[in-house]
């Protein structure tokens, strides 16, 4: 497995509003990059990408942002 990167934020899943953890995963000894996403109401998904990499650069620490499903 290849570094990972964990993105934290708030949005909503059909009208309401969530907190979301997504850890976004370069897999570059091996494509094509994985994610996984976890929402406070308990919705879960992870997955290889269809296409393309992921590419984590060094960093120190969790990414925030918003999103919507």
């Amino acid at each position: 497995m290849g570094k990972s990167a964990p993105f934290v934020g708030l949005g909503t899943d059909n009208g309401l509003p969530v907190a979301f953890t997504l850890v976004a995963v370069d897999n570059t000894l091996a494509p094509p990059g994985s994610f996984g996403i976890t929402l406070s109401d308990g919705y879960t998904a992870s997955g290889s990408l269809l296409s393309g990499n992921v590419t984590v650069p060094n960093s120190k620490g969790p990414i925030f942002g918003q999103a919507v499903r």
